[in-house]
């Protein structure tokens, strides 16, 4: 996270779209019932809120790979007050 705020500090960035893979599939454990993948979420959360900037959030493959599905993870995002997520119910056909 350190990287983060530096980057942040340096530009001032009035919003930060995380374009996918805010977790990392390959670093977790698959150990049943951890919620790893709310709780990275929350520590993302968490720097944006400290930070003040607001920002939204499209799911990548590692955050699929993970264990939350969509459901978990709007519920999840939208407990946030800088968290600008919201579920696409959008239908092509």
């Amino acid at each position: 996270m350190r990287a983060i705020t530096a980057w942040v500090n340096k530009e001032k960035p009035d919003f930060i779209a995380v374009t996918g893979d805010l977790v990392s599939g390959f670093i977790w454990d698959r150990t049943p019932n951890t919620k790893f993948w709310e709780k990275e979420a929350e520590n993302f959360a968490m720097k944006m809120k400290e930070l003040n900037i607001a920002w939204g959030f499209v799911p990548g493959d590692h955050d699929y790979e993970a264990d939350a599905d969509e459901e978990i993870m709007m519920n999840t995002l939208n407990k946030y007050t800088h968290s600008t997520a919201h579920k696409n119910n959008y239908k092509l056909y």
